[in-house]
């Protein structure tokens, strides 16, 4: 069997190439059982978890779509709109986060704040000011956000639920 053609390009993969040098791409056997496997693990996790994960299950599908961004390009730095994108989705888990543990009352302030900080202000400032990064360095950027974001959680105490 050969491998797919994949028709459609989206503007955001293809934006800066020239019309003459843009090649088909193909998507081989095992890729698209990936994305299977992957699509059904997300699905499964969002049922499981109940529909009030459906966001978080859309934000880790656009952190994923803006990873395969950064396997294109490699070491060169993100288009903008990819940037922020990657950015913007890692913001957006934090938000729902902190939004959650407000709503719920299991999150005390010093919590609250570690989140904004960590979470939602630093990708946004990455986003901002990271224009000649490249999108390995941002994906590291970005996973030692979410690395002292867990070294935050795990030195508070637990929070106390307000009864």
């Amino acid at each position: 069997m050969r491998p797919f053609r994949l028709r459609s390009v989206s503007d955001l993969n293809t934006a800066d190439e020239p019309e003459a040098t843009r090649t088909e791409r193909h998507a081989s056997w095992a890729e698209l059982f990936f994305d299977l496997v992957a699509v059904a693990g997300v699905a499964a996790l969002a049922h499981v978890l109940g529909p009030e994960h459906c966001l978080v299950t859309g934000v880790v599908a656009t952190v994923a779509v803006s990873l395969s961004l950064v396997v294109k390009h490699g070491s060169d730095p993100l288009p903008d709109q990819g940037r922020w994108l990657l950015c913007g989705a890692v913001a957006a888990y934090f938000t729902l986060g902190v939004v959650t543990g407000v709503a719920s009352h299991s999150s005390d302030l010093q919590r609250t704040i570690s989140r904004v900080i960590t979470g939602i202000v630093v990708p946004l400032l990455l986003g901002l000011f990271a224009t000649g990064v490249a999108g390995r360095t941002l994906v590291v950027c970005l996973a030692l956000v979410v690395l002292a974001h867990l070294w935050f959680e795990r030195r508070l105490a637990p929070a106390q639920p307000h009864v």
